[in-house]
C-alpha cells in the first residue's frame, strides 16, 4: 500500500498504478505495462477498473475526487491509458 504522501511524483504515481494492475491481474498476465497501455487493453473487466480506481483514490489519499473528476469530464476509463491515469491524479494531488 503506498503512504498517503503529496510529494509523490509521476514516477511514484505510475508505479502504484502498475502494483495495483499487476495485483487484480494475479489470473492473467496483463503483458508490459507503460504510459502508453491502454486500460482496455490490459485485459481488465469493468469491475476491475473500477476497483483499480477505487484503490487509486484510497492509497493516495484523493477520497472520490478521481471519480468525481472522470464523470465530470465525460471520460471513459476504457478510452484512457496509463500515462492519462497518471495525469488526472497528478492534475489532483
Amino acid at each position: 500500500m503506498v503512504e498517503q504522501d503529496d510529494s509523490l511524483g509521476a514516477g511514484e504515481v505510475f508505479a502504484a498504478i502498475r502494483a495495483l494492475i499487476e495485483d487484480v491481474a494475479e489470473d492473467w498476465d496483463p503483458g508490459e505495462i507503460s504510459a502508453d497501455t491502454r486500460l482496455v487493453d490490459l485485459g481488465m473487466e469493468s469491475i476491475s477498473l473500477v476497483y483499480l480506481i477505487a484503490e487509486l483514490q484510497q492509497q493516495l489519499g484523493l477520497g472520490d475526487r478521481l471519480f468525481n473528476q472522470l464523470r465530470t469530464d465525460g471520460t471513459q476509463l476504457k478510452d484512457m491509458k496509463v500515462g492519462d491515469l497518471v495525469q488526472s491524479i497528478e492534475a489532483l494531488r
